[in-house]
């Protein structure tokens, strides 16, 4: 299963960390990382700052997608036995999961993509909802009624 963040994003709490951390402990800018922060008139450690936020904000997205394949690879299989997770990819920018699952049958596979809300799926994993756990499988029985292509 292919899981991906596309984009990135930080949090207050990471950027709270990215101040708090000591000069010295901050990424090495490369060249072009160098260039870009002087076209936008910021000081190479703001820019290092910046980079060290959302390289902890990635990981932590990272880990919240993984969550999310796992818990989706589970629910298809209560619904569809043959199908499977081939790829989810958050998009940060969009605030939804592109969700790419492979049905095999007997006249052989297909895909099918879905989109799935970021606020759903926080929802479900930071606060266990009931409410969300029913939309989200909703979404999937529908989805395999369709048998959208």
């Amino acid at each position: 299963m292919d899981v991906q963040v596309e984009g990135w994003r930080s949090t207050p709490e990471n950027w709270r960390e990215a101040r708090q951390i000591s000069a010295d402990k901050l990424p090495q800018l490369t060249d072009v990382q160098k260039e870009v922060a002087r076209k936008m008139h910021i000081s190479e450690e703001d820019y290092a700052r910046s980079a060290f936020a959302g390289k902890l904000t990635q990981e932590t997205l990272l880990e919240k997608t993984h969550r999310f394949a796992e818990l989706l690879e589970r629910r298809i299989k209560k619904i569809k036995k043959e199908a499977h997770v081939e790829s989810v990819r958050l998009q940060t920018t969009e605030h939804r999961f592109a969700v790419v699952i492979r049905i095999d049958g007997a006249n052989g596979s297909h895909s099918m993509s879905l989109r799935v809300s970021e606020d759903l799926i926080d929802d479900l994993l930071e606060s266990s909802s009931e409410d969300a756990l029913k939309r989200l499988d909703g979404m999937l029985e529908r989805a395999f009624a369709l048998e959208i292509v």
